[in-house]
């Protein structure tokens, strides 16, 4: 393979990237807004979309590597900048991946903070879950509400 096709081939890999990231970043903003109203079934769809984008975004990583093995060098960061320094001796690749890696970063924050909002939404649940199932909101032991339970009981056995 020629520097130039190599090249070529590395700007197609790029703009797709950065389309996916684009599209994830903005499937993460919807699901952090559905996550907030608690809209579940909108949520559902949102989360398929998104492992859409996910499964392009490792499809694409999968051609890269690809290639960079194609070209003789190992699937490593120091095997793409190899194959990069090559092809693209000007570097005009350097701010659509930089964007590319801005992006990747973007997306990593909004994927923790829905995370975040996830898992405190379930530590919710299971406080509300231990309250309704002991009646005691830390889901501990709780020896008054065992008390007033009991005299209950042994009122209605004396009569």
């Amino acid at each position: 393979m020629e520097a130039k096709a190599c090249l070529q081939q590395f700007e197609q890999f790029v703009s797709e990237e950065l389309d996916a990231l684009a599209n994830l970043s903005e499937l993460l903003e919807d699901e952090h807004r559905l996550l907030e109203l608690g809209r579940a079934e909108a949520l559902q769809q949102v989360t398929a979309a998104r492992e859409s984008a996910m499964t392009r975004l490792l499809l694409l990583q999968r051609d890269r590597w690809a290639l960079v093995r194609a070209l003789g060098r190992d699937e490593s960061r120091n095997g793409l900048m190899q194959v990069l320094r090559w092809c693209d001796p000007l570097r005009t690749l350097t701010p659509s991946l930089q964007r590319c890696a801005t992006l990747a970063e973007k997306c990593r924050d909004y994927n923790t903070r829905n995370g975040a909002l996830v898992a405190a939404r379930m530590q919710r649940l299971e406080r509300q879950l231990a309250y309704m199932t002991t009646g005691s909101a830390s889901g501990q032991y709780d020896p008054l509400a065992e008390r007033q339970s009991s005299r209950g009981q042994l009122l209605s056995t004396q009569l």
